[in-house]
C-alpha cells in the first residue's frame, strides 16, 4: 500500500465560520478524486487502485480539508513498489502539482494551467532529467514566451479533457463571491495557491484548444545538399534557403553559417552548388499525428561549385565554317 497526504484550504470571507456550501465543496472534492484516479489509471492501468479519504480542520478562519490518497497495489507475490513501472500515490500528486516535485523547477498540472492564461502551447520538447526520468520543456506562446518544465505524465493529463474538467471543479468555488483562494499544502509548505483571477482563467480553458506539439531531441547528421532556391537577404530574421536533400526539396535555416555572404562574394549561388554540412534535424509531432521536419545547417564542411552546362555542342564552331 502507498499513501500520501495533502491539505486543501479554501479561503475567503464566506468561510470565516468554518462552513462551506456543500454545492461548492462536493464537486471540488470529486474533482480531486477524479484527477487522482485518472492519473493512476493512465500510468498504472489495472495494477493499482486509488481512494481519496478526507478529514477537516476548523482551527483556521477558512475551510481546510486533509486528503489522504491511498493506493492499493494489486500484486501479492512481490513488493511491486520497488518496480519503477508502478507509480506511487505521491507520484500522482506530484504530476498534479498538489505536492512538491523533488526535481527543482519542475511543476505540475495546476501550475501549468495557471500559467496558460488563455494562451496556447507553442511547443513541447522531451528532455531527460539527471535521474533518468523523462521531463517535458513547455513553451507557452506570447510576446515573451514562458518556458516551464513538467513531468511527461502532466502533459498526458493536460491533453485529457476529463482531467482539465476535473481541475475546473476544484477551482470553481473560487470564482464565486465570498471566496478568495485555494491552497495546497504538503509537509507544512504551501505548494500551490490559486487566486480568484487565476481560477477564472482556468475555468475558461478548453483542452481541445490547447493544441500542444512535441519536438524530439535534435539529431545531427553529416550530409551533402545542393542549392535549389537561394535567398540573399542576410538581414532576414531566420534566413532559410531551399536545398535538395536526397529526392526532397527542404527549407533549411542557414542563420548560423556564412553561406549567403560567401555566395554574394562569388557573384551569386548556382543551382546545384553542393555543400557538405553538419545538419540538425528536429522532428515535431503535431496533435493530429503528423510529423514535421525542421532543418538547420550548423556548420559547412565542404563546398563544390556547380558545373556549368552548355545547351548543345551545335553552338560550337566545328571548324567547317
Amino acid at each position: 500500500m502507498s499513501t500520501a497526504a495533502v491539505t486543501v484550504r479554501y479561503d475567503g470571507p464566506a468561510l470565516a465560520g468554518h462552513r462551506m456550501d456543500i454545492a461548492d465543496i462536493a464537486p471540488a472534492l470529486l474533482g480531486i478524486s477524479e484527477l487522482c484516479k485518472l492519473a493512476n489509471k493512465k500510468i498504472n492501468g489495472d495494477r493499482a487502485s486509488v481512494q481519496v479519504l478526507i478529514g477537516t480542520d476548523t482551527e483556521h478562519q477558512c475551510f481546510e480539508i486533509n486528503l489522504h490518497v491511498v493506493q492499493t497495489i494489486w500484486d501479492a507475490t512481490k513488493s511491486i513498489l520497488a518496480n519503477e513501472n508502478v507509480s506511487t500515490a505521491k507520484n500522482l500528486l506530484e504530476w498534479l502539482g498538489l505536492v512538491g516535485i523533488p526535481t527543482g523547477g519542475v511543476v505540475g498540472l495546476f501550475r501549468l494551467l495557471k500559467l496558460l492564461k488563455g494562451r496556447r502551447i507553442a511547443s513541447t520538447t522531451t528532455i531527460e532529467a539527471k535521474d533518468g526520468r523523462d521531463l517535458v520543456r513547455v513553451t507557452i506562446e506570447g510576446d515573451n514566451n514562458t518556458v516551464i518544465v513538467v513531468p511527461e505524465q502532466t502533459i498526458e493529463l493536460l491533453r485529457d479533457e476529463n482531467a482539465v474538467a476535473s481541475v475546473k471543479k476544484v477551482v470553481q468555488p473560487i470564482t464565486k463571491a465570498g471566496y478568495e483562494s485555494v491552497e495546497f499544502e504538503f509537509d507544512d509548505d504551501i505548494v500551490e495557491k490559486i487566486d480568484k483571477d487565476e481560477a477564472s482563467d482556468i475555468a475558461l480553458i478548453e483542452a481541445s484548444e490547447i493544441e500542444t506539439t512535441e519536438k524530439d531531441q535534435p539529431q545531427i547528421i553529416n550530409a551533402w545538399i545542393t542549392v535549389y532556391s537561394p535567398v540573399y537577404d542576410t538581414k532576414a530574421k531566420a534566413p532559410k534557403w531551399r536545398f535538395k536533400f536526397g529526392d526532397a526539396h527542404e527549407y533549411m535555416d542557414i542563420s548560423e553559417t556564412n553561406i549567403a555572404e560567401l555566395a554574394i562574394l562569388r557573384g551569386g549561388a548556382m543551382i546545384d552548388d553542393a555543400y557538405q554540412v553538419e545538419l540538425e534535424l528536429t522532428q515535431e509531432h503535431k496533435p493530429n499525428g503528423t510529423i514535421t521536419n525542421h532543418f538547420k545547417i550548423r556548420k559547412v564542411l565542404n563546398f563544390r561549385a556547380a558545373r556549368l552546362h552548355y545547351q548543345s555542342d551545335a553552338f560550337k564552331d566545328d571548324g567547317n565554317g
